[in-house]
């Protein structure tokens, strides 16, 4: 995660991306890359990875909540729903977050392995962890069924919502998940 140093320069260079590319109205899914070997002079340590004119995939509304006390897709419904008066949600967000009121993140869970699932290993762990506020496997990922290795977004095998107002547990949860997965899978190979 990037430090508060580099929020403002992240702001401002997918800004600029957006208005390249046009796109004037509506949410986008924006992910760039921080390079922190390199310099940051002009914002060159920030690369775009990619722009989807869409809301993220993911339920991603209820840790924008928590975060920041607003999220996309509620901001979107009222600038084309609401009464254009003051009032409105969309009217009184500010241009970029202005309080962090926790730190909030997605950990798309990943299969290391390929075989029939024999057992599943680690779930209850993961759901007694400080900053786990939800999670989800998928059905396909459920004993008896043959999984292949994730290999992207479409063959990953789930998902889990972080959220924690001490940024320190959040990074320790994230990573204890991420070990996790590593043997979350126990398969039996034909």
């Amino acid at each position: 995660a990037p430090d508060d140093t580099n929020i403002d320069k992240i702001i401002s260079y997918v800004q600029n991306c957006l208005d390249a590319l046009g796109i004037q109205w509506g949410m986008t899914h924006t992910e760039v890359k921080i390079d922190e070997n390199d310099d940051g002079e002009n914002n060159n340590n920030i690369r775009l990875i990619e722009v989807n004119v869409r809301q993220h995939n993911d339920h991603f509304g209820p840790i924008c909540d928590a975060c920041i006390g607003y999220n996309a897709m509620d901001m979107c419904l009222s600038a084309y729903l609401d009464d254009n008066n003051d009032e409105s949600l969309f009217k009184s967000v500010p241009d970029q977050p202005l309080t962090l009121y926790h730190h909030g993140t997605i950990v798309n869970l990943a299969c290391f392995v390929e075989g029939t699932i024999q057992e599943i290993c680690h779930l209850q762990d993961i759901e007694r962890l400080e900053s786990v506020v939800a999670m989800e496997l998928f059905p396909s990922f459920t004993v008896g069924e043959i999984v292949q290795p994730t290999k992207d977004i479409r063959s990953d095998c789930g998902w889990v919502h972080l959220i924690h107002e001490d940024r320190n547990i959040l990074e320790r949860d994230y990573q204890q998940i991420c070990d996790w997965m590593k043997t979350m899978f126990r398969v039996s190979v034909k």
